[in-house]
């Protein structure tokens, strides 16, 4: 028996062409300052407020996983379910090092107690609230739960317990809810997001552009940039254990307040469809950016009448290698409705010295072999890889009827994003 057929690339002439391309710096939109304040609510231990009738506090300190956990689903989990995850899980890693990633591993044992789950894993269970393993199970209206196990000790001279390390994490689903896709998505990348080092909430008239604000949920596709910073903070700039007092501009060390953006814009018909990646204190983060399927809202590709057999979106990509080069080429993404299988081929693939933007063809020299090529599975209007090369893809579908598509590539030696219109 064969897998499934996906649909061979069309041949197709420099679609990178149509792309307009801009190199520039721009300001950040988390400044030392802010990051600083940001990172101190949430190692201060608290008293957090969830919401505008209850409070939880922790105790003190800044607590991540020693090593990046595994991320593992307890069995039972629908398809849907499981594809939320790995799409969450790939926003989260964009705003990481290549290095630092999370992954995937094979499915957990459903309704496990904290205490079991082994060191630096992090299951996600989908479940009845009333089965939860957890003592806030009963709290009217609670849809998710992060459950931690804290390896903590007591400091003789401060008189008080200190956060030494993540050991394990459960996240408690409500299976029973009927979700809307922005709504899973935004309250499973916040659950995972108190997971990873940030387990309080912030004042939301502080911060109103960030996930973990304290009154109501910010609806969202990606990590806001305030929370991906911090994230970048925890994992790269502070060791574990780090306490309050200890929290400070210069503890955070040299932090630029700009950001070099590589971007691109292309005018599908149905809306622009504009990708890029953002270099920042040393990290490089790839984006997408365009307007949600609608008609009926929600829409998703496999439901849009207008589309059948082997539909292709072609564009380009953009990005940076590790040393700064940026890197331009074709994008051509394929997919087969019926199926919704297909495939994400990048050819003509160049590269300019570090400062220079991607110019015409030929004007650059060849990156790597010159392509790479992906299969992809498509859940509603989310795409990931299947297979191919190193790396991974994700991304999005765009426009009021799938006009555009865009995603984003990230590997050892290049961090891309790619935009495409159909």
């Amino acid at each position: 028996m064969t897998g499934p057929v996906t649909p061979e690339p069309p041949d197709l002439a420099e679609p990178f062409e149509a792309v307009a391309v801009t190199l520039d710096q721009e300001a950040g939109q988390a400044t030392a300052a802010r990051v600083v304040s940001y990172l101190y609510t949430h190692i201060s231990g608290g008293p957090w407020y969830s919401g505008t009738a209850f409070t939880y506090e922790h105790v003190p300190g800044l607590a991540r996983f020693d090593t990046i956990p595994i991320v593992r689903i307890a069995e039972g989990a629908t398809d849907y379910q499981r594809e939320m995850v790995h799409q969450v899980v790939a926003r989260i890693n964009r705003e990481l090092p290549y290095s630092l990633h999370l992954r995937i591993g094979e499915d957990a044992p459903a309704l496990q107690l904290i205490e079991d789950i082994p060191d630096n894993q992090l299951f996600v269970n989908f479940a009845p609230r009333t089965d939860w393993a957890d003592p806030l199970k009963g709290r009217p209206g609670t849809l998710a739960q992060a459950q931690f196990d804290i390896v903590h000790e007591f400091d003789v001279v401060q008189q008080r317990h200190e956060k030494q390390r993540q050991r394990a994490v459960h996240v408690w689903m409500e299976s029973e809810h009927d979700y809307g896709n922005v709504e899973l998505f935004s309250i499973l990348m916040h659950e995972l997001l108190h997971t990873l080092g940030l387990p309080g909430h912030v004042r939301q008239d502080e911060f109103p552009d960030s996930a973990m604000r304290d009154d109501t949920l910010l609806y969202t596709l990606s990590v806001p940039a305030i929370d991906g910073a911090a994230l970048r903070a925890i994992y790269t700039r502070f060791p574990n254990g780090t306490e309050p007092e200890d929290v400070s501009a210069t503890s955070l060390g040299p932090w630029e307040d700009t950001v070099t953006n590589l971007a691109g814009r292309l005018d599908t018909g149905g809306g622009p469809v504009s990708f890029g990646v953002r270099q920042s204190n040393g990290v490089s983060i790839p984006w997408t950016r365009g307007s949600a399927p609608g008609d009926p809202t929600g829409s998703t590709l496999a439901e849009n009448p207008a589309i059948t057999g082997s539909a292709s979106w072609q564009g380009g990509l953009l990005g940076f290698t590790p040393d700064n080069r940026s890197v331009g080429g074709n994008a051509v993404l394929s997919v087969d409705v019926a199926t919704m299988d297909g495939r994400a081929d990048f050819t003509e693939l160049q590269s300019w010295p570090a400062g220079e933007a991607p110019g015409a063809f030929g004007t650059g020299t060849q990156w790597n072999t010159g392509s790479l090529g992906y299969t992809i599975s498509v859940s509603g209007n989310l795409m990931r890889s299947t297979g191919g090369d190193t790396g991974v893809v994700s991304g999005n579908f765009y426009g009021r009827n799938h006009e555009g598509a865009a995603g984003t590539i990230e590997r050892s030696d290049l961090t891309a994003a790619f935009g495409g219109s159909r």
